[in-house]
């Protein structure tokens, strides 16, 4: 059974379409003085990190890559608890 929104079809020879749900970041409606104290809370641990490293003298690619991949976790985390998110259905026609 073909049904709308699911990507099968719409029964029309070859063309196909199906909805995707997008969720975006509801920026002019959060809660800024709560990301700001999420990211200063987490990103301070981050940038002790950031000095050892600076001292030690050595930093390496992977030193790098993990202080990024935590940066962007705590960013993920800030704006998961103080943005709200909407979504929005667009109609996606292929074929």
């Amino acid at each position: 059974m073909e049904g709308k929104g699911k990507g099968k079809g719409n029964g029309k020879g070859n063309d196909r379409s199906h909805t995707d749900c997008v969720t975006y970041l509801h920026w002019d409606h959060a809660d800024l003085e709560l990301y700001r104290n999420i990211t200063v809370y987490y990103l301070r641990t981050i940038y002790s990190d950031i000095l050892e490293l600076d001292r030690s003298g050595s930093v390496t690619v992977d030193d790098v890559d993990q202080l990024y991949n935590r940066v962007v976790k705590i960013l993920n985390l800030a704006s998961y608890y103080a943005v709200p998110k909407r979504k929005k259905l667009f109609q996606v026609l292929v074929g």
